[in-house]
């Protein structure tokens, strides 16, 4: 049987050899922190919805999944942590947190410029705790502060980076992060998603601080450094990447294509045609993020049926939705929409300037941030503007 506590340097050597160059400033952290103790279980998809997995009773996958996984894995589901479920009972539900994949993990911290002697440094989403070791190794644990709004994830990884950091150990918060932060320093980092910039964060980040934040419902990073104004300027990471979004103590609420789809009626009658293709907004990124920016709170749901029929549901708090229907051929696309807004016109409306403009110009954008946390996108013809975050209600 695989004794993991024998073997894990062995894997987390191979891990960072993955991830990084053996002279980044990050190899060694990733080389020398033992992962799996961060991630004693996980759930996995079943037929009956989400399955725990205990990795003392399946070593050889827990070392795959803890150094060998490309991919995040999902370590809550609903009000479930895999580490406390029953692996005979499955769950249903929405993940809520997740242990992010080590490559994601260390192009924030690069996005945020984080570096031996760069000052104090919020790391935002405690989850299992695996990142706030990483950046204990590289900045010194008394420099690191970890934020998260799970009472039990912040006292989980309190005991298990005990053993991983220097004394002190990083200081970690129970508390929502996109309100008022207990905190000041230089460089913040989110292993979560928010739904726009919190002013919290403008306002706790020192002058010519970093920060390095994924909007919420978009594949985008925007890495920005704080100005004298309060506010800050900085760029759209060319990678993308996304991240679980901000929530309350609570779980995610249902889906909102669900919710409002499920009272929508629509004839024949009312179908209109469309120019494009039905798109799959998830194989989409930089579109569905200008989407997700262009009408905030959007959410969609792509379906591909037995004949190849393709299909896509847009929703939006508003009570707007749309649906686009077409077979796998592209020889029409049919299109009903109701609500106060035309959300597929909005759609066409970003694929018509793609065309117009040889591409969509939001990747390597310019972003200029407000000290409310209200954002300005340009590039091009691209100038978009979003709204800062609220505090996430439970």
């Amino acid at each position: 049987m695989i004794d993991l506590e024998d073997e894990w340097q062995d894997a987390a050597r191979r891990l960072a050899a993955m991830v990084e160059l053996p002279d980044s400033p990050w190899f060694r952290p990733l080389a020398t922190t033992p992962r799996h103790r961060f991630i004693p279980a996980w759930f996995e998809r079943s037929a009956d919805g989400w399955t725990s997995v205990d990795g003392d009773s399946e070593r050889e996958k827990w070392r795959n999944i803890a150094y060998e996984s490309t991919a995040s894995i999902v370590t809550k589901v609903a009000g479930h942590h895999a580490d406390l479920t029953d692996p005979q009972q499955p769950i249903q539900g929405r993940p809520t947190s997740s242990a992010t994949n080590p490559w994601r993990v260390i192009q924030i911290y690069r996005a945020a410029r984080i570096h031996n002697g760069c000052g104090d440094v919020l790391d935002v989403g405690t989850g299992p705790g695996y990142g706030a070791a990483l950046l204990s190794k590289v900045v010194g644990s008394r420099q690191v502060t970890t934020i998260d709004v799970d009472a039990y994830l912040t006292r989980v990884a309190e005991m298990r980076l005990r053993p991983a950091t220097d004394q002190p150990h990083p200081r970690i918060i129970t508390a929502d992060a996109t309100g008022p932060l207990d905190w000041e320093g230089n460089r913040i980092a989110a292993m979560v998603s928010v739904p726009g910039i919190p002013a919290s964060w403008l306002a706790s980040l020192k002058p010519d601080g970093r920060l390095a934040v994924s909007i919420a419902g978009t594949s985008i990073t925007i890495a920005a450094r704080k100005l004298e104004d309060g506010g800050a300027w900085g760029r759209v990471e060319l990678e993308p990447g996304g991240f679980m979004r901000t929530r309350g103590p609570g779980d995610y609420p249902p889906p909102l294509v669900g919710r409002i789809t499920a009272e929508m009626t629509y004839s024949d009658e009312d179908a209109s045609v469309s120019p494009y293709p039905v798109v799959n907004l998830d194989q989409a990124p930089e579109l569905s993020s200008l989407l997700a920016l262009t009408v905030p709170g959007i959410e969609w749901v792509h379906d591909t049926g037995a004949d190849g029929a393709q299909s896509t549901w847009l929703a939006h708090p508003d009570g707007s939705w749309a649906r686009a229907e077409g077979h796998q051929d592209f020889s029409t696309v049919r299109t009903f929409q109701g609500g106060p807004r035309r959300l597929w016109d909005e759609l066409d409306r970003i694929r018509l300037d793609w065309l117009r403009n040889g591409r969509l110009s939001l990747f390597g954008a310019e972003v200029r941030i407000q000290p409310d946390g209200e954002a300005t996108f340009s590039s091009g013809s691209l100038n978009l503007t979003f709204p800062g975050a609220q505090p996430s209600s439970s």
